[in-house]
């Protein structure tokens, strides 16, 4: 086979373009065939850089929850890792003690470093969690769904909450205190 193929139409060079020629040259090709459209905005827009505390408040600033595509993996919540939350409650198993502690942590929006759960249990519908606060709390999560659903607080000072049990209607919580409390 010769080459250029039989057919096709060529256009001498001559003299041999600058590399600058030839860039011109095919570029004001590429508008007259409207290949190359204007540029919207400042030309440094898509090139501009930014510092990671920028980006991060950009995506914080704009991005939400729900515009996250659906997880596919397990979602590790401070070394407690949330593994088939959901296919457990449809399936009217009980929580492992790992996966409602996850929960508690997923779920929990205290200020930083009240994070000590102390006591949990659940029901059919909910996990309780006696958390190491003051004052002293109980949560109450919902499982099918993840958020806390109720609150309770205990007096000032009651932060240690040694036994959590429960009945068909409430939820005990008993506090290392003196007198001794229970918070129901």
């Amino acid at each position: 086979m010769s080459y250029p193929p039989q057919g096709a139409v060529t256009r001498p060079i001559s003299p041999p373009l600058e590399l600058t020629e030839l860039v011109a040259a095919v570029c004001s090709e590429a508008e007259a065939a409207g290949l190359i459209t204007a540029h919207q905005g400042a030309p440094s827009a898509h090139h501009a850089k930014y510092t990671d505390a920028e980006a991060q408040t950009t995506v914080k600033a704009n991005v939400e929850v729900g515009d996250l595509k659906t997880p596919t993996k397990d979602l590790n919540m401070n070394d407690n890792t949330l593994t088939n939350i959901k296919k457990a409650v449809a399936a009217g198993q009980p929580l492992t003690y790992e996966q409602m502690k996850a929960l508690v942590d997923y779920t929990w929006t205290g200020a930083a470093g009240e994070d000590s759960c102390l006591a949990l249990t659940q029901d059919a519908d909910y996990v309780y969690a006696g958390l190491y606060l003051t004052p002293a709390k109980v949560i109450k999560i919902t499982k099918a769904t993840m958020a806390t659903s109720a609150t309770w607080t205990g007096a000032a000072g009651e932060n240690i909450c040694r036994a959590l049990t429960q009945d068909a209607d409430y939820v005990y919580a008993g506090f290392n205190i003196f007198p001794a409390k229970v918070i129901k």
